[in-house]
């Protein structure tokens, strides 16, 4: 028989391995394998001057499975049992042992550590970025509580103005001795017409239609189990009075994010869609309550880069996420300035669905995992409002500290090709417990009550955390 040479030993984390020489066509000394229970064991057969080698050489305390990987015959298998492990195989054949280790695991892996993070994370700004735009539409109903608002300062500013226009939000107005009737402004909403009682309601409503826009990138964790994120958002909401001291509306939302944690092509890229209802209520004169409430669902693309088999291992997972805020408001008003402290509580409960990734080798397999977090934010707002030519230009500030009372979460997980009762479990961060947020920006309304606002926002926080982001808001009447 052909000695066969096997490779120098291999260590890491949780598994040293002693590759011995073997003989093949009798039962050998094996190979002695010292492991951690969790360990991932791999063995290579490579094939030399053959045609064919026995799919099961092996005597082990384990159970092994083959696959079949060109001239390779690869066994996998998870260590149940620690301490020392004779594997020994015989074999008519000449092979080459080639023993490796996935010896850090799947419960100590800093590639699965960070892809479930990122997962876990690109679910939960689905509904925060949506928050976001809502909140930033509610604090416009806020001026003066119509929808679109008529600010009084405002028109009277624009009052100076050649007739006819409309006022800053948007109300129709005509500076003439006599008001107009809504038919006589609207073509559309002569008598008789399929479009009038519609449109009727809704500008008897105050019906104001609004989209905004939200671009960020940032980073998240450390350790070796972070990632950096970029994603683009778009909402889109219609809202109206309901009654002389409440407005509601909803919100349709659909989001990319792409996240990537290390240099081998690591990623997790997601697409979400979110729909919510929200209202405001006017308690008093200058006070207010704010309420919303919303699901989101998001399809997750991953791909890991596996270090032992140097290949990237792919799957998808699905997530959703139900959430809701409450926030009080109260407002100081100047003639041209408005400074507004609020504080908020919000609630998210994520769901993220079990899966397997697809591989021959390596694969893992990932349980449902549930998550919910609890955030308390303080902060203010204020603005100041200039007039220019025939409109308003209102610079605008806000910032705000969030404390989020838990921000961990749990995974259990096992190779695909190891027994379930294998399984083992992860902890991982999911959110940063602390951030500052801080947000400069400019709106600008023009005469015929459209607003355009754009702002600059970055955060900063536990756990690594920074963003920086970009946003850009309209808003018109029906």
């Amino acid at each position: 028989m052909v000695l066969a040479a096997a490779t120098a030993p291999a260590r890491a984390q949780g598994i040293t391995i002693n590759a011995q020489t073997q003989i093949c066509g009798a039962t050998g000394p094996g190979i002695t394998v010292n492991a951690a229970i969790g360990a991932h064991l791999i063995v290579h057969h490579t094939q030399t001057g053959c045609s064919a080698v026995s799919t099961a050489p092996f005597s082990t305390i384990g159970t092994f499975v083959a696959t079949v990987l060109g001239a390779d015959i690869v066994y996998s298998t998870v260590i149940t049992t620690a301490g020392t492990i004779t594997v020994t195989f015989t074999g008519g054949k000449t092979l080459t042992v080639v023993v490796s280790g996935s010896a850090s695991g799947s419960t100590t892996d800093r590639g699965v550590k960070a892809q479930v993070s990122a997962q876990a994370g690109a679910t939960l700004r689905a509904a925060e970025t949506q928050l976001s735009a809502i909140g930033t539409r509610i604090q416009d109903l806020h001026r003066s509580f119509e929808t679109p608002p008529d600010d009084d300062e405002a028109a009277a500013n624009l009052a100076q103005q050649p007739a006819p226009q409309q006022n800053a939000f948007g109300g129709m107005q005509f500076l003439t001795s006599e008001r107009r009737t809504t038919a006589d402004a609207d073509p559309l909403m002569f008598e008789g017409s399929g479009l009038s009682s519609f449109r009727k309601v809704l500008h008897d409503r105050g019906a104001t239609y609004w989209i905004g826009g939200l671009f960020d990138q940032g980073s998240f964790g450390n350790n070796g189990t972070g990632y950096d994120f970029r994603s683009a958002a778009v909402t889109a909401g219609l809202d109206g009075k309901l009654t002389e001291r409440v407005i509601a509306g909803v919100t349709f939302g659909y989001a990319r994010d792409f996240t990537d944690y290390d240099d081998f092509g690591s990623e997790t890229n997601s697409r979400s869609v979110t729909v919510s209802a929200y209202g405001t209520w006017k308690a008093t004169d200058t006070a207010f309550v704010d309420v919303v409430a919303g699901y989101s669902d998001v399809d997750l693309d991953s791909r890991r880069w596996d270090t032992w088999e140097k290949t990237l291992i792919s799957g998808d997972r699905d997530g959703r996420s139900w959430f809701g805020s409450l926030a009080l408001s109260n407002e100081w008003r100047g003639t041209s300035s408005l400074f507004a402290p609020y504080l908020q509580a919000s609630a998210f409960s994520n769901k993220l669905d079990s899966y397997s990734e697809d591989a021959a080798l390596n694969a893992i397999a990932y349980d449902g995992m549930s998550f919910t977090n609890v955030a308390f934010s303080a902060g203010f707002y204020t603005s100041y409002d200039f007039t220019v030519g025939r409109g308003i230009l209102r610079p605008f500030a806000k910032a705000d500290f969030t404390h989020n009372s838990d921000s961990s979460a749990t995974q259990g997980l096992h190779y695909s090709n190891a027994d379930p009762s294998t399984r083992s479990v992860i902890d991982i961060d999911t959110i940063s417990q602390s951030v500052a947020t801080g947000d400069l920006g400019l709106s600008y309304i023009d005469a015929s009550g459209t607003q355009t606002s754009v702002w600059g926002r970055a955060s900063a926080g536990s756990n690594d955390f920074s963003t920086q982001s970009l946003g850009v808001s309209i808003r018109a009447k029906f």
